[in-house]
């Protein structure tokens, strides 16, 4: 029973940060880029493990950086870079407000 209760509260934090109606695929999104803390992920991997398209995937990302799909202010959570050895190819990662948002959350 605690252990439920715990993951109610941890799920109701995390809608609480993604508070709008596609909440679950952000909130599978941020749990993906957490689970390869603290390193990068492909987009494309992103694509395959939340069975989205490659538009989807760009909404969350947008949503997550500096500015999402509307041309509002975004979260600020992740970082985006650049492969090294494949310019098309963009890796994304929590930044640190991104992980001390996980953290507290989390604790």
């Amino acid at each position: 029973m605690k252990k439920a209760k715990a993951l109610l509260h941890d799920v109701r934090a995390l809608e609480a940060l993604v508070e709008d109606t596609k909440g679950a695929s952000k909130l599978k999104f941020l749990l993906v880029l957490a689970a390869k803390h603290p390193e990068p992920v492909v987009l494309k991997e992103c694509e395959a493990a939340l069975n989205i398209t490659q538009g989807q995937v760009s909404r969350l990302v947008r949503a997550f950086h500096s500015i999402d799909s509307q041309g509002e202010v975004g979260l600020g959570l992740i970082d985006i870079e650049f492969d090294l050895y494949s310019p098309r190819t963009k890796l994304v990662s929590l930044n640190k407000k991104g992980e001390a948002a996980l953290k507290a959350i989390f604790r």
